[in-house]
């Protein structure tokens, strides 16, 4: 019953998380528009700055549970790489319950009354010349923190499966595409 459960999670985080990555292309785009507008066009580019920082806020909240999930975050494993498969899933599962999901939980719903604030407010940039409508950027946040939360759901019922199979040898499937394992070996068995 868990299976679907988390490839759904997963499913769900990984389009959103792919989707997201082309704002890279646009964003690059504006970046070097900017840059020339600036320098040689002498154009006024505060919005353009303010449109820069827009994206790149967008683009690190629709990935940051595609990171996530896909075990591409910064990971300190000195401790637990030589400590059993089993308790590093159980550490995994442990950080999940008492970690991601309560903090991204209470950011998430922090972050909901502070976006309906900005719009009702009609909260624009401080700038003269910055971008008005600024519950855009704030629409994002509860977003990119719901993505988290599905992200560590379905990591934590990925953990929770290898942890009822009873055995302390990694589980087959690590590889298929439910999500790497916590393990940060190479295929050689050597540490990274």
């Amino acid at each position: 019953m868990m299976r679907p459960v988390e490839k759904a999670l997963t499913a769900t985080v990984d389009t959103v998380g792919k989707a997201a990555c082309w704002l890279f292309l646009p964003l690059m785009l504006l970046i070097v528009f900017d840059v020339v507008g600036r320098r040689f066009l002498s154009l006024p580019t505060v919005m353009l700055q303010e449109l820069e920082w827009y994206l790149h806020g967008i683009l690190l909240l629709l990935t940051l549970g595609y990171g996530y999930i896909n075990n591409a975050h910064v990971r300190i494993d000195v401790l637990s790489e030589k400590l059993p498969f089993r308790v590093r899933s159980l550490i995994e599962l442990l950080g999940i319950l008492l970690f991601v999901i309560p903090y991204f939980g209470l950011l998430l719903y922090l972050s909901v009354g502070f976006a309906v604030s900005a719009y009702v407010g009609a909260e624009t940039s401080s700038a003269a010349q910055g971008l008005s409508q600024r519950w855009i950027i704030k629409a994002f946040l509860p977003i990119g923190f719901a993505l988290v939360i599905l992200s560590g759901l379905a990591f934590g019922l990925t953990q929770l499966r290898y942890l009822r199979q009873g055995n302390d040898d990694e589980p087959a499937d690590l590889d298929d595409g439910s999500r790497p394992s916590t393990d940060t070996r190479g295929n050689d068995g050597a540490a990274s």
